[in-house]
């Protein structure tokens, strides 16, 4: 395996400390035809920041240039249907016509978790963790970890419309919850 696998989920690992953390290696569906080394890391909830990250490893491989692209996902609940949506989502970003980066919007087809409106991801900087975790400089690229943030279907449609900025604007305005699965959207 590369090399740049290890470098990367020690990077996670360090940043993420004090958590638990398992690689889950999917053994099903397209993406080990378009990504075959995928997996996700699957961080657990501590007492202080009690939810569960998953993260994407192998993305990187997807070539997009100097810099490259890993995907996390913030849940308030373990669930074996992050890792699905994390793995259509690195499917997605390999396919050449669909490539993903900061600004993206996917559409996922179904709530992120049960019971939620937010159906779309939008591939977000990771403000609230900044920059140490969002760059990780390689030999040959740099890594970029982007938030696989759940929106609605409402917010997408602004998004697009009315420009990123703009709908960032009302998520601050708004105090989103964003592990809230029952939240409003903020259009």
């Amino acid at each position: 395996m590369d090399i740049n696998f290890g470098r990367i989920e020690e990077h996670l690992t360090i940043f993420w400390k004090g958590r638990s953390v398992v690689r889950e290696k999917v053994t099903r569906g397209p993406i080990l035809r378009s990504i075959p080394d995928f997996s996700v890391l699957r961080f657990s909830q501590t007492a202080e920041s009690p939810y569960w990250i998953y993260c994407t490893l192998g993305c990187f491989q997807v070539d997009s240039g100097h810099e490259r692209y890993e995907f996390f996902l913030l849940a308030p609940r373990q669930s074996s249907n992050h890792v699905l949506t994390l793995s259509m989502l690195a499917n997605f970003h390999a396919d050449p016509d669909h490539q993903l980066g900061p600004g993206s919007i996917v559409e996922i087809g179904d709530p992120w978790i049960r019971g939620s409106s937010c159906d779309h991801l939008l591939m977000s900087i990771p403000y609230t963790f900044g920059p140490k975790l969002e760059w990780l400089e390689l030999a040959d690229f740099c890594v970029r970890i982007l938030w696989a943030l759940p929106i609605t279907r409402e917010e997408a449609k602004f998004a697009r419309r009315e420009g990123l900025e703009q709908l960032e604007q009302r998520f601050d305005n708004a105090v989103v919850a964003y592990l809230d699965p029952a939240r409003h959207s903020v259009v």
